[in-house]
């Protein structure tokens, strides 16, 4: 009789393999979001040297600028800013968009000193945007000059 009984003991059911995949799979989705984080919070110019991801940054920032320049513009057509505060605006936004794609510390940076450098094509636009802002006799129109950053922003390579 005992050993009929034993007919019925089976060993420990194995584990199912589903388990290890999902496993693996969070154990990658883990290494890949270790990774985005340490590709996303690398300083700029590191970026740019990045093959895919350098240029995808580049276009997002020309992007990301270009639409903020216009919707200066667009605010100073509309009349909700005056000249001045619009140059001011618009040369910050073109300031920092070139210090986000060279690395030059723009922000800081005198007229002459951008002339002088990497960042000359944009000096123009600057000195406009400077006699708008400070210059109150100025007979430029910033919507103008602020289509020119726009377009210069687009065009930066």
């Amino acid at each position: 009789m005992p050993d009929d009984l034993l007919d019925f003991v089976s060993g420990p059911t194995p584990y199912s393999t589903s388990w290890l995949w999902i496993a693996v799979l969070l154990a990658l989705v883990l290494i890949g979001w270790y990774a985005a984080v340490f590709v996303l919070t690398m300083p700029g110019r590191r970026i740019r040297e990045l093959p895919v991801i350098g240029a995808t940054r580049s276009e997002l920032l020309k992007r990301r600028f270009a639409r903020a320049v216009r919707a200066i513009g667009d605010r100073y057509r509309a009349g909700d800013m005056s000249a001045a505060p619009a140059a001011a605006a618009v040369s910050s936004e073109l300031r920092a968009f070139l210090h986000r794609a060279t690395g030059a510390r723009a922000e800081y940076m005198q007229i002459d000193t951008i002339a002088a450098s990497e960042l000359a094509s944009a000096a123009p636009i600057l000195t406009d945007l400077i006699d708008v802002q400070f210059n109150a006799d100025s007979t430029l129109d910033v919507g103008a000059v602020s289509h020119s950053a726009e377009e210069l922003i687009r065009a930066w390579s």
